[in-house]
């Protein structure tokens, strides 16, 4: 399997504000709120990422990365072939431009598949 990067990682803010002020100023990361939903992006370098709010799902302290995938279907079934779980199948992102899925490692660490919808 061809080596794969991290292409995004979601933290969570129980109060998107502070969470933006801290790393903006601290490390200088630039944001971006996205219209019409409860998300900032954020750009860190090469990396992008955002800050979602905490709710019954998502709890302090619990990062999503998200790994780049050419098929996201072949992906999910060589993790459960390799004795990790689905924890949210396949989706369409708001936008409509890429696939998401979640998958938990065989020690419950938590990630997400990301690919991006080729153009027609």
């Amino acid at each position: 399997m061809a080596r794969r990067k991290i292409v995004h990682v979601d933290l969570p803010t129980q109060d998107m504000g502070e969470s933006k002020d801290f790393y903006g100023e601290l490390f200088g990361w630039k944001m971006k709120d996205v219209p019409g939903q409860d998300y900032t992006f954020f750009r860190a370098g090469p990396v992008f990422g955002g800050f979602m709010p905490v709710d019954d799902k998502i709890k302090p302290g619990q990062l999503t990365v998200y790994i780049n995938s050419p098929d996201i279907d072949a992906d999910l079934a060589a993790v459960e072939a390799k004795g990790g779980r689905v924890v949210v199948p396949k989706f369409e992102t708001p936008d409509g431009g890429s696939w998401i899925a979640l998958f938990a490692d065989p020690t419950g660490n938590v990630l997400a598949l990301w690919q991006k919808k080729r153009k027609k």
